[in-house]
């Protein structure tokens, strides 16, 4: 049953119960009616307490890591000037205080709506395994990584992936940066932009997408949007995130047979019940790149934000990173 469901089961009920109740009341003195208004009135707030504790917890999915603090961790402010789009893309670098050996690195993107500040919580615990971080906004973003004019506060997921090719450039280009491996790792409009944007790029090592699918046509975006809830929509609008520009996405690069050795480091995570992109886009990515079970993790429920699932997220991830950076 959706979650919906559960409100308005409360909701119209106790609604009804407390008017016809209340109105009787007024004509007849009955302890009866006066217990049914109370019990309609403690539904009533309770089916309204319901929707603010759902909306707690989506907040919550939003903001991610409010740390702080994270002792042992090197943090080094970017900005990157992308000339295609005119404007910096700002960021942060994250390394071990203890060494700067030559170590595997990984980039790492939030959703549309999210901030690189608030990933600096995992980007610290792939530190602590070993790994260098590279965190930055998706163009458009609020707050610095957006230029002057109302078209460069729009989010796409195109200009995100012409922004992490230039960040890999960037980081290639560095001497002072010592890396052997690069990886992605991406959520929602990350995930699209990690896959789509580093599949077909030799010098990636790993690609991890959390809620990512096939997007072929118009009718595939369609199904995405028609499933999405009403709010997903608006709060889309709110952030300026254009979903039609998914169009625009390269997914032949999936069916060319020159990058067929690649697929085998692609690795996607998807929930059954996710209602801003579908399990079947999720399937039919898996399909179009041929990826073995072993390199898909799939939970019956969760939702977007893979809810109840972190521990056994990060440990699988854990794992694959382990497999490609550290085993020969």
């Amino acid at each position: 049953m959706k979650k919906s469901r559960y409100f308005l089961l409360l909701f119209i009920p106790s609604l009804l119960a407390w008017i016809l109740s209340t109105f009787f009341a007024s004509l007849i003195e009955n302890p009866i009616l006066n217990l049914i208004s109370l019990i309609g009135s403690i539904c009533f707030f309770s089916a309204w307490a319901y929707v603010f504790w759902t909306l707690g917890i989506f907040y919550q999915t939003l903001v991610g890591s409010t740390e702080t603090e994270f002792p042992g961790l090197k943090i080094e402010n970017i900005k990157v000037y992308i000339e295609e789009l005119g404007f910096n893309i700002y960021g942060k670098i994250l390394t071990s205080c203890v060494s700067n050996e030559k170590t595997p690195l990984v980039i790492v993107l939030t959703g549309g709506g999210g901030h690189h500040m608030k990933l600096i919580g995992m980007g610290s615990l792939l530190v602590n395994f070993g790994l260098k971080v590279i965190l930055f906004d998706h163009p458009g973003i609020i707050g610095e990584s957006h230029g002057t004019t109302p078209e460069s506060k729009i989010r796409s997921v195109t200009r995100s992936i012409l922004t992490l090719r230039k960040i890999i450039d960037y980081i290639i280009s560095r001497k002072d940066i010592k890396t052997e491996k690069i990886g992605l790792i991406g959520k929602s409009l990350g995930a699209f932009t990690v896959v789509y944007g580093g599949f077909s790029d030799h010098r990636i090592s790993v690609i991890i997408g959390q809620s990512v699918g096939l997007i072929e046509n118009k009718e595939d975006l369609e199904k995405i949007k028609k499933i999405m809830p009403w709010w997903f929509k608006k709060y889309c609008q709110f952030i300026k995130l254009d979903i039609n520009d998914m169009l625009n996405l390269d997914y032949k690069q999936f069916k060319n047979p020159k990058f067929e050795a690649l697929r085998n480091r692609v690795y996607l995570l998807q929930t059954k019940d996710d209602k801003m992109v579908t399990y079947e886009s999720f399937f039919k990515l898996k399909e179009i790149l041929q990826l073995a079970d072993e390199n898909c993790l799939v939970f019956e429920k969760g939702g977007h934000g893979f809810m109840q699932h972190q521990s056994s997220l990060i440990g699988w991830i854990l794992g694959k990173l382990r497999k490609h950076f550290f085993t020969s």
